[in-house]
This record gives C-alpha cells, structure tokens and sequence, in this order.
C-alpha cells in the first residue's frame, strides 16, 4: 500500500515494536492503529530517501509465517507495503509447480 517504490540500495533498516503516540494507519493492511496501539516501526535508508513504516502485529505475524513457510523464498524485492504482492507472488510460484 506504499504510495511511491522503494527505489535505491537499503543503506540501513531498524524495526523496533512501539506505542504510538498518535493515531496511524497499518502500511501493509491500512487498518487504523489508534493512539496508545502497540506495533512495528521500521526506519529505513532507500537510495538516498529515509522513510518509516508502521505495521500492525497481525500483518508483522503474516509476514513471519510467510518467511517462515518459504525460507529459500528471496524476499529482498519485497518491502514494507508489499505484503500482499509477496503473498501472490508466492501462491503463484506454487502453482506453477
């Protein structure tokens, strides 16, 4: 649900579970994530943008189950935002087998 692509090298990645202090929405699933919510956030480099993400747990839980179900899925194309492509693409390489 990211609006632009992540575009550019990960220079650096840090993922920390946090309560907002205000409200914000689930980068992979839009849900809203009320002030007080426990969930992700994940600060990043790409290229030459910063950009932080916030991630609801349930999406955070699917996305370890993912990983978990595919460990020699490569998932680096796959960035916060692309959970549900990742899930596709996936389902689609299983179909093909």
């Amino acid at each position: 649900m990211r609006n632009t692509p992540l575009t550019g090298k990960l220079r650096y990645k840090s993922n920390r579970i946090v309560k907002g202090r205000k409200d914000y929405n689930c980068c992979e699933c839009n849900v809203l994530l009320g002030k007080g919510a426990t969930h992700q956030y994940t600060k990043g480099m790409w290229g030459f943008s910063e950009l932080e993400f916030r991630t609801c747990l349930d999406c955070v839980d699917r996305w370890d189950e993912l990983k978990a179900n595919n460990p020699n899925f490569d998932f680096a194309p796959f960035m916060n935002g692309d959970l549900n492509d990742a899930i596709a693409y996936v389902d689609s390489l299983l179909m093909a087998c």
